[in-house]
């Protein structure tokens, strides 16, 4: 017997885990697809593409991850960038096993 609506939990994806996922995708950069807001950002922000993937491969999940009406998991990475600032993405992680770099930022807001 199928159970009824209320007894199904809400899975959350923890911190941790979507780090992993995150590292794990952004070995191979076709898995990673930039929004034209994320290019304008690295553009007038000084964020370079090295960056980006060392964020997405090193950084670390910030708070809570949460699905979106998509059903698709958001969330912030970050990672201080050797001799630099503390630099962040907000990324989706797509249902199809890819990265979709919504935005990039310096921590600080300089």
């Amino acid at each position: 017997m199928p159970e009824s609506p209320s007894t199904v939990a809400n899975l959350r994806l923890t911190p941790a885990a979507a780090e992993q996922r995150i590292h794990r995708r952004a070995v191979d950069t076709s898995n990673v697809a930039l929004t034209k807001h994320a290019k304008e950002r690295m553009l007038e922000r000084d964020i370079f593409s090295p960056d980006l993937y060392e964020i997405l491969r090193t950084g670390h999940v910030e708070g809570s991850p949460f699905k979106t009406p998509e059903g698709e998991w958001k969330c912030k990475i970050t990672r201080q960038l050797k001799g630099r600032r503390v630099a962040g993405a907000v990324v989706v992680l797509t249902n199809k096993e890819k990265i979709v770099v919504i935005t990039v930022e310096w921590e600080d807001g300089k």
